[in-house]
């Protein structure tokens, strides 16, 4: 997809170490940048940063080689009380139709939305999530239209189970033939549920979640478990994976105690990208792991980059995401990874050559 047509949808801000600067001006226009139109009348800057109009937002915005072409904050009684719009992670847009996993504290649950007129979004749906839950990652399996939702613990949801009752996290399985009417098919509940980042192919879910033997709190030493959707009115567990020390009765490996400042280390399953049969996985302060799933009953580790120590890890853990660059075949050779440390030092964006999974080297970082 061209840049110039990419639907923004979801904003980061970077928090970095050091003393606050003001923005910078935008840059001056050069032959791969049009020039922005003059503002119209209802570009006028606004009182509440939250009822921006499309111009409104233009002007407020610094562009380069991309442009804006529709803005939502997706009002309504899905909102949690006193939000202004709707937070959003993990978007994926097919033929138009976006699928929204809602971000605390500002919605709790899933909205599917036609976008195919940037400038008009529609809101199509609405799929709240079970109490005492966020929805903060969900995968779409386009060729069989299975909407595939992360149910997770969450404390700052306001609707809570009742006293005495478990709260129910997992994944859950819709049929969005319709978009505007999705029909649940079923739903897998993982004990203790915790569950994180994960990642789909036509038959298996393979996703950060808690067990039975996780060690507590489960939130931040989950595993890897299989699921298999093959039926998804009844999914089932096929496997799980974990790093020694993670389930009840294990020790940890001396590596994986304390970050070098004293501080225990978070080891943790995060986020999982799948390329081929492989899967890339950030693990916190166990760093990045290279799992072969060709047999997904019987996940294996082809090998694992652990730079903390010498790095710490922060109040986090460190490894957020490891995604492996485009190629035209066979295995990745490149790995792109980043940290999520919001301190200083801050952590690192780091390339890396996984030709030989097994011995990872470095390139460059950032």
């Amino acid at each position: 997809m061209h840049l110039r047509r990419l639907l923004v949808l979801f904003a980061s801000s970077v928090i970095a170490c050091g003393t606050p600067t003001a923005p910078a001006a935008s840059p001056a226009t050069t032959g791969g940048q049009a020039a922005s139109a003059a503002p119209s009348a209802s570009a006028a800057a606004s009182p509440n940063a939250f009822t921006l109009t499309l111009d409104q937002l233009r002007t407020q915005s610094q562009t380069m080689n991309f442009e804006i072409l529709g803005h939502s904050y997706f009002p309504g009684p899905h909102l949690a009380s006193g939000s202004f719009g709707a937070g959003f992670n993990t978007p994926r847009v097919y033929k138009g139709i976006a699928y929204l996993a809602g971000y605390p504290p500002t919605l709790f649950g899933v909205i599917i939305a036609d976008v195919k007129d940037p400038a008009n979004m529609k809101q199509l749906a609405f799929i709240p999530n079970n109490p005492g839950t966020r929805t903060a990652y969900l995968r779409l399996n386009a060729q069989k239209n299975i909407l595939v939702i992360g149910y997770d613990a969450n404390a700052a949801n306001p609707i809570q189970v009742p006293a005495g009752q478990s709260v129910k996290g997992g994944w859950v399985f819709y049929d969005v033939k319709d978009p505007a009417n999705p029909v649940k098919l079923g739903e897998f509940v993982n004990p203790g549920a915790a569950t994180h980042g994960f990642e789909i192919d036509d038959r298996y879910v393979y996703g950060c979640a808690s067990t039975t033997q996780t060690k507590k709190p489960v939130g931040t030493a989950q595993s890897l478990s299989v699921v298999d959707y093959s039926d998804p009115k009844s999914p089932t567990l096929a496997s799980v994976f974990h790093i020694t020390g993670q389930f009840d009765g294990e020790t940890y490996a001396s590596d994986d105690v304390k970050n070098p400042d004293g501080t225990p280390q978070i080891i943790q399953c995060h986020e999982v990208n799948k390329d081929g049969t492989r899967l890339w996985v950030a693990w916190r302060d166990a760093g990045i792991l290279s799992l072969d799933a060709s047999d997904p009953k019987n996940v294996k580790q082809l090998g694992r980059y652990d730079y903390v120590p010498p790095y710490n890890g922060g109040s986090l853990g460190a490894a957020h995401t490891a995604a492996v660059s485009p190629h035209a075949s066979g295995n990745a050779s490149i790995l792109l990874t980043n940290d999520e440390i919001f301190a200083c030092p801050a952590g690192l964006d780091r390339v890396v050559d996984v030709t030989d999974p097994a011995h990872m080297t470095v390139l460059s970082t950032i």
